[in-house]
């Protein structure tokens, strides 16, 4: 295996954790949000 391959799959492997960190946090801001909007009317 060439180092190559190595950093491809290391950048491919950091970028699924990202997505789905990033996917969680959105998600819970979202619903954050709509919770605090119930509230408030």
């Amino acid at each position: 295996m060439t180092i190559d391959r190595v950093v491809l799959a290391l950048s491919l492997m950091a970028g699924e954790v990202a997505s789905l960190l990033l996917s969680r946090i959105t998600v819970s801001i979202l619903y954050y949000l709509d919770k605090r909007w119930e509230f408030t009317r």
